[in-house]
């Protein structure tokens, strides 16, 4: 072991000097073994051993190779110093392996096709042995590489009938001759080739001896003939984006007669090569350590995985991908034939090169978003999932709030609904109810009150507990919106139609009305929730109804929106009273949002504008479009044409929407709290008929322990250093996370005793379970009061509706014909989650966070390319590394914080311009150079 220890020494430069002496003596014993290895084998052998080991990109392979002649029929039994150097090879692995153990690489083996893929006689899988998994292997590789060649480099004169039977025949001939024929292919293992693919140099493969052998384990030809077209189809789902565009891509390789014909095992390996280069190529990019990656891929996985993982070998879904992608973030050697491929095409074997290769197939867009498929989440509906949406459409089950007489009709209320003019999936409406009270003398009456309508789709009425559309709510937890596309959380073939607030159109609503108080506060025994059928009167824009509030529209014709708005002004007045976090921080950081249009005059047909927006502020402060001359009025304030403002009046429209949601969120709270203070029961074993809702709250500001940093943001406060913005961005570390439990506690930040977010369920899956918990208790309470009447209770309802069972007294189960039943409130059916799927929830705000952030600095790129000089105010918010020099700054016009490091001390609400020094949208960088 210690001569071992040794020779490996010079491998990794990692010795003594007692070792290194020790290594000279040891290698002319070495040299004079192997030439007496070579003078008693008969015939040369090769013996060819590789080992890859894989680090975060990086490829180290060591190769060592001897000159062969052709194999001859008979091998001659090796000598023992052949054995013994066979067992020093496998000792070097173990070594190697070692060394991947404490260094964080893994050590890859070359054998990665599956058994099962391969079609064997009688299914006789044990017969397969190593050298037959490799015959097939580099055959897919070939046929792989042959297909990329074919679609991006065609030929003038088509053979390709030629090419088809020559390659069929080859790929028979392997397939049956005995397995001591290996194929291995020689490829240039360095990381850093000639990109360009060369067409002359078709055949990658050459047939080698084997050192050892199995004589009897033949393959057999395949069985049955497989449809390479339809095989590939569908089995790049969410490998290649939220479109099917990509998908198409590679899937069209498999429609050449060279994969036609193939043999079903080298399609089933071809499809596999392309699914590994896909996930190659998403860590394009990705600068995570191992922990980090690990810690990041944990909610990727799912209990039920390691129960359908082999399924994913003959069915490809959503789920299979998934798994794949943790797999290869995890485990390096997932990738390897992806890198067998690239080498093949004479590529670059690493992340970039897979990228590359996929934007020249098609298959990935230039913009493409690597975060989101990294992420693991499904990114667009299968063909099964749209189809069941299409039935749920147009199913014509019973709605069982209609039939316990729950479903109320307001189709009478003017509706209004205010969203963004690109909006489709419309889950909220608004509408006000004047309430005239009236005294004994009826031609008196006294001033009028206002009930406030919070009406928001019934996406529960669609898409009910259990049901298919639940499921795939439930697996995509949220919709996810982005710069460039939006995913939804269910299909838009029905999120954006009967489950949406259409215009004119009679449309299923959870209704809540509720009255305030000359100071906006909440009267709790106004507060009506009702599933209801309403039919939208307008629908409008954040702009016009800014419009109509201005033009005095609002307060005459449509006095219900002017109405609205007083409302949610003493709302916000209110709040603010109690201490939210408008209080804490007066001045707001204004940040950007990016939105991508389609540019005919861009050089990718892309266009970006960048809008610098304040919270709760839908106008647009700054506008910017590469490429147009207001591009440099958002860079400097020199322009007296257009000077530098971050700051716009908030607009009344986005006022009046969000306090309304606010509202709601608080009055359903309060309403909870008041029908569980007033339990009904059945009067059986003391069943209480409860309700229980996902409150959200937030802890106030705790400063006990830390008075020296509470001083330091009072000062930024009182002297208001860098305009608001520095005190603004050291308050944050104050700020407490929210939490959601079933107990209703007050929430700090928006000054609130208690609140519930339920107003976005064709969005939220946390809030599509309010919605269901909520209903079941209202349908509860009605059996209850027909039960106390004696009336019968419609049989088509279930437990499921109920969340409870439904017993008939005489205990004849199912026999409630005569309306002799009561519920089991004890029993508990489906119970609701509201922690269920929240692992997604932090993944995908990362991912929007990172596609806005790789738009901003794209759009900075553009700039950066189109006048280098370019000038940039930025202001210093405070310092995060001290010792680094490392602060945060803010760029005035873009509305974004970077971090700067400076070779000199800086101070909060100092500011001086900056270039922009150098910037990768893929890696996340950017670098700006101070010029002031």
């Amino acid at each position: 072991m210690e001569n071992q220890d040794d020779y490996y020494s010079t491998i990794y430069s990692a010795g003594s000097r007692r070792r290194r002496t020790a290594t000279v003596l040891y290698q002319p014993i070495l040299v004079v073994a192997i030439m007496i290895i070579v003078m008693m084998i008969s015939t040369t052998t090769t013996t060819t051993t590789t080992t890859t080991i894989f680090t975060t990109g990086f490829l180290v392979q060591t190769t060592q190779h001897l000159q062969k002649q052709p194999q001859q029929p008979h091998r001659p039994v090796l000598p023992i110093f052949a054995v013994n150097l066979k067992q020093r090879l496998e000792q070097q692995h173990q070594q190697l392996k070692q060394l991947s153990d404490n260094t964080d690489t893994t050590i890859t083996t070359t054998l990665w096709f599956p058994v099962k893929w391969i079609d064997t006689k009688d299914d006789n899988i044990e017969s397969v042995d190593v050298d037959t998994i490799e015959h097939i292997q580099n055959l897919a590789i070939n046929l792989t590489a042959q297909l990329i060649r074919s679609k991006l480099y065609p030929t003038t004169n088509d053979n390709s009938s030629e090419t088809k039977s020559t390659t069929t025949i080859e790929e028979e001939e392997l397939l049956h001759s005995p397995p001591s024929q290996n194929v291995t292919m020689i490829r240039n293992v360095d990381g850093d080739t000639d990109d360009s693919i060369n067409n002359d140099d078709q055949d990658d493969t050459v047939v080698q001896d084997t050192t050892t052998t199995t004589p009897n384990s033949e393959p057999s030809t395949p069985t049955e003939p497989i449809d390479a077209v339809s095989y590939a189809y569908g089995r790049f789902l969410d490998l290649c984006g939220s479109t099917r565009r990509g998908e198409q891509a590679l899937e069209g390789l498999f429609e050449q007669e060279l994969a036609v014909h193939s043999t079903p095992t080298i399609v089933r390996g071809a499809v596999l090569i392309l699914q590994r280069l896909c996930v190659l190529g998403m860590t394009y990019g990705l600068t995570m350590n191992a922990y980090a990656i690990d810690k990041s891929t944990t909610h990727m996985t799912e209990p039920y995985d390691d129960d359908e993982h082999t399924k994913d070998y003959f069915e490809w879904t959503s789920d299979s991908s998934r798994r794949l992608k943790r797999n290869a973030l995890r485990n390096e050697s997932i990738k390897w034939p992806a890198i067998q491929l690239l080498a093949a095409l004479n590529k670059r074997q690493s992340s970039l090169g897979a990228y590359e290769l996929l934007l020249k197939l098609g298959a990935w867009q230039p913009h493409e978003n690597l975060a989101l498929i990294r992420s693991g989440v499904a990114l667009r509906f299968s063909d099964a999932e749209n189809d069941a949406a299409a039935k749920a459409q147009e199913s014509t089950k019973v709605d069982p709030d209609q039939l316990l007489g729950l479903r109320q009709n307001f189709r009478p209320f003017k509706v209004f609904t205010i969203d963004g003019p690109g909006t489709s999936e419309i889950d909220d409406g608004l509408s006000v109810e004047k309430i005239t009270d009236k005294t004994e003398d009826t031609t008196t009456t006294t001033t009028d009150r206002f009930r406030y309508w919070i009406h928001i789709a019934d996406a529960d009425r669609w898409a009910p507990r259990q049901s298919e559309l639940f499921r795939m709510a439930r697996k995509r937890t949220t919709s996810i919106y982005l710069p460039d596309q939006s995913i939804s959380m269910i299909p838009s073939q029905i999120s954006s139609h009967v489950m949406s607030l259409q215009a004119n159109t009679d449309s299923c609503a959870l209704s809540l009305g509720v009255e305030l108080d000359d100071n906006g506060n909440v009267i709790d025994d106004s507060i009506i929730v009702t599933p209801s059928t309403i039919r939208v009167t307008y629908g409008l824009t954040y702009d016009q109804v800014n419009e109509m509030l201005e033009d005095g529209v609002a307060y005459q014709e449509e006095w219900e929106l002017g109405q609205l708005y007083t409302a949610a002004k003493t709302r916000q007045r209110l709040r603010y009273q109690n201490g939210n976090s408008e209080q804490m921080v007066p001045t707001k950081i204004p940040q950007y949002t990016i939105s991508v249009y389609s540019d005919p005059t861009a050089p990718d047909k892309i266009g970006i504008k960048v809008n610098v927006e304040l919270g709760n502020n839908t106008g647009k402060n700054q506008s910017a479009i590469v490429g147009d001359d207001a591009t440099q009025d958002t860079t400097t304030n020199n322009n007296d044409n257009n000077p530098l403002v971050d700051e716009a009046p908030v607009s009344a429209a986005n006022i009046l929407v969000t306090e309304m949601m606010i509202l709601a969120g608080e009055a359903i709270g309060r309403w909870a709290q008041r029908v569980n203070g007033t339990i009904t029961t059945t009067g059986r074993d003391d069943d209480r008929n409860y309700l229980q809702l996902p409150f959200r709250s937030q802890s106030p500001p705790n400063y006990k322990t830390r008075s020296h940093e509470k001083k330091i943001m009072m000062d930024l406060l009182e002297y208001n250093v860098g305009g608001g913005y520095c005190h603004a961005w050291y308050a944050r570390r104050f700020l407490s996370p929210v939490t959601v439990s079933l107990v209703p506690n007050p929430h700090s930040g928006l000054g609130l005793p208690c609140y519930v977010q339920w107003t976005s369920p064709i969005r939220r899956f946390q809030d599509l379970q309010a919605h269901a918990a909520v209903k079941r208790y209202l349908r509860r309470q009605r059996i209850m009061e027909l039960v106390h009447d004696g009336q019968p209770v419609p049989s088509e309802v279930t437990a499921v509706d109920l969340g409870c069972e439904l017993v008939s007294n005489d205990d004849d189960d199912d026999n409630n014909e005569d309306g002799s039943v009561h519920l089991r409130l004890d029993s508990v059916v489906d119970e609701i989650d509201y922690k269920d799927r929240t692992k997604l929830i932090g993944p995908v705000v990362f991912v929007q966070r990172h596609s806005q952030k790789y738009w901003m600095l794209e759009y900075l790129r553009r700039l950066h390319e189109k006048d280098p000089s370019t000038e940039l105010d930025v202001l210093v918010l405070g310092c995060v590394n001290p010792a680094k020099r490392q602060y945060a700054i803010y760029v005035y016009g873009l509305g974004l914080e970077w971090r700067y490091s400076s070779p000199v001390g800086l101070q909060a609400g100092q500011k001086f311009k900056v270039r922009i020094s150098n910037v990768a949208p893929n890696n996340g960088q950017l670098l700006f150079v101070r010029i002031q």
